[in-house]
């Protein structure tokens, strides 16, 4: 059987006939020839990979960096292990009052480098021990408290009495939640620096104060910042600390009075020396009706 099917090579010769034929027509009727366009609009092999975008990787505490700006910040800083307590307004009047005017408000210094402690230290093992407890704190900056308890154990190891050491390890354990030993060592920070170093004093009370807020025993932590208070009346942490808890004191003596007598309501007590004169007597009931009186002689 014959098959009706052009081979390719005809097929082709076909097709340019047909297409001189079609062109050659509208040659003859004026009007302007067909230019069949093969050419591929081809895209650049630079548009057509992806633009790399740097993928944001969550810091050591778990936290998103910002988006980048146009002109970021060539310095960057380092936060604070705690959060600044935040005042809440009270209308009670034994609220320690926020205005220092005329006394200059200390800022917590342990957030600060112990660059001057260890300068000013003559001792070659307690310098040595700062030094240690130094790298700590900076431990604790950037969160990482249990690295911080590892090094500060170092540091007391070299010296027993470095109450800065133990000041840190209070610090490294309430980042832990951990109120009972933050307190312990905070007590024994409080015993190193004693009166002699109201500044840093004045801050291991105000921690104390935090954690005893924080554990909620709300008058323990009142005490505690009136204590830090009283060492160092400038240290804002305690006196923002006081201000937020004092609504919430219990009291624990007996409730006074509304109002304070005025003098005149206020009697003398008797003299002593001279007994008061006895009552009169008093007179003898009437009688009942319908009865005389009875007759006495």
């Amino acid at each position: 059987m014959r098959r009706n099917h052009l081979s390719p090579p005809r097929t082709a010769v076909v097709l340019a006939a047909a297409f001189a034929i079609l062109t050659s027509g509208f040659a003859r009727a004026g009007a302007a020839p067909i230019t069949l366009a093969l050419e591929e609009n081809s895209i650049g092999a630079a548009d057509l990979s992806p633009t790399p975008t740097a993928t944001p990787t969550p810091d050591a505490q778990g936290y998103m960096p910002p988006a980048p700006s146009a002109t970021p910040s060539s310095t960057p800083t380092e936060g604070p292990v705690f959060m600044e307590p935040t005042a809440i307004p009270t209308a009670t009047a034994d609220s320690v009052p926020l205005d220092v005017g005329a006394i200059t408000p200390t800022l917590r210094v342990s957030d600060n480098p112990l660059d001057s402690e260890i300068a000013a230290e003559g001792s070659p093992a307690r310098a040595a021990s700062l030094r240690i407890t130094e790298q700590a704190r900076q431990n604790l900056i950037a969160g990482h408290p249990d690295a911080a308890i590892r090094t500060l154990g170092r540091a007391v190891g070299i010296d027993p009495g470095n109450p800065y050491a133990y000041f840190y390890l209070g610090r490294a354990y309430v980042a832990k939640n951990d109120s009972a030993q933050a307190l312990s060592f905070f007590k024994r920070a409080e015993i190193g620096f004693g009166s002699g170093n109201p500044t840093w004093l004045a801050e291991t009370l105000a921690f104390e104060g935090l954690t005893y807020e924080q554990s909620g025993r709300i008058n323990a932590a009142a005490a505690s910042y009136q204590q830090a208070i009283a060492a160092d009346p400038g240290n804002l942490m305690a006196r923002v600390g006081f201000t937020r808890v004092a609504p919430d004191i219990t009291p624990t003596g007996p409730i006074a009075p509304e109002s304070a007598p005025t003098d005149n309501a206020i009697t003398a007590p008797p003299d002593s020396a001279v007994p008061p004169p006895p009552p009169p007597a008093a007179a003898p009931p009437p009688p009942p009706p319908g009865e005389s009186a009875p007759s006495y002689g």
